[in-house]
């Protein structure tokens, strides 16, 4: 998401906007922090090039114990083609992006280590053939376009046609509750040149974007604290704080600068930041009345309050 921001909107990012460690890098803040998120995949990338999909503990720490005293083991998951196409996916990204600030090396580095991931992914499709769109090709879709996007590799076009729903079905949805999930996939398929994709394909998946965004504002539109959600999803504790449903929105806007998708990101914000039943900001320290400890006494800060930002 945070690499998206910036490649939606490059002049909105410079290096010195955040207080952080990396803000004098000559990288733009915003993807300091999103390789600080992705450090933890990249140690989980095997030698072979399969990726470890994530990791757990043995159990949960009780509600008083910090993370200095937690005892509890942490232990990663098996590698599987699901975490390795979407860690290829990223990579991919990752690579895109510093290419185009000039480093060329760490680029090139970032984009073997995505190859890498994608190759192992094809190696190892799922044992059982009912779980192939939802755990294969779904995530084979999304390596791929993300891998194209930024290659331009015509091998790449041919694995997103032969994992995507738009080839069977150029009205497809974007996805389909437990059966697949292409959302990032059409993204990236849609901002591939025209001359690398399938023209068919690419209008199907960009006419999916902005269908799905056109349904998530027709329906934000009957509510009293009008803001872009799931129809089918509860209104409850968090949602405020995780837009999470505005991706479709902010890509449709991204594709036709129409500005109906730009009133409701800003619309989304809003509800965010007070504009809500609750008349309360859901980022600590952002407005005059904020989240402070959610949930049970925070150990965040040594004043027992959650820190600013969060």
């Amino acid at each position: 998401a945070l690499m998206d921001a910036y490649e939606i909107a490059p002049a909105a990012f410079t290096d010195g906007q955040l207080n952080i460690p990396e803000n004098t890098n000559g990288v733009p803040d915003i993807l300091d922090e999103a390789a600080w998120a992705l450090r933890l995949w990249i140690d989980l990338q095997d030698s072979d090039g399969g990726v470890f999909n994530g990791t757990e503990s043995n159990g949960d720490p009780n509600f008083i114990q910090t993370v200095e005293l937690d005892v509890l083991g942490d232990y990663a998951y098996a590698k599987d083609a699901v975490g390795s196409f979407s860690f290829a996916g990223a990579m991919a990204q990752t690579a895109r992006i510093l290419a185009r600030l000039g480093r060329k090396e760490r680029a090139a580095a970032f984009l073997g280590k995505a190859v890498r991931a994608y190759e192992w992914g094809c190696a190892h499709p799922p044992a059982d053939a009912a779980d192939r769109l939802r755990h294969f090709d779904s995530p084979r879709a999304y390596a791929a376009a993300e891998l194209l996007l930024t290659t331009g590799d015509p091998r790449y076009n041919k694995a997103f046609i032969e994992s995507c729903a738009w080839r069977s079905d150029r009205n497809a949805q974007l996805d389909e509750y437990h059966r697949y999930d292409q959302r990032r996939a059409a993204w990236a398929y849609a901002r591939c040149a025209s001359n690398t994709a399938d023209a068919a394909i690419q209008h199907a998946v960009r006419a999916a974007i902005i269908s799905r965004a056109d349904a998530w504002i027709a329906y934000a539109r009957t509510m009293g604290y009008a803001f872009i959600k799931h129809p089918d999803a509860p209104i409850n504790w968090g949602t405020g704080g995780q837009p999470k449903w505005l991706d479709e929105v902010v890509w449709a806007y991204a594709l036709t600068r129409r500005p109906v998708y730009r009133e409701w990101m800003i619309r989304t914000c809003d509800y965010t930041l007070g504009a809500n039943p609750l008349n309360r900001s859901f980022i600590a320290g952002l407005g005059t009345r904020t989240v402070r400890a959610p949930l049970h006494n925070s150990r965040y800060s040594t004043f027992g309050e959650v820190v600013d930002g969060m």
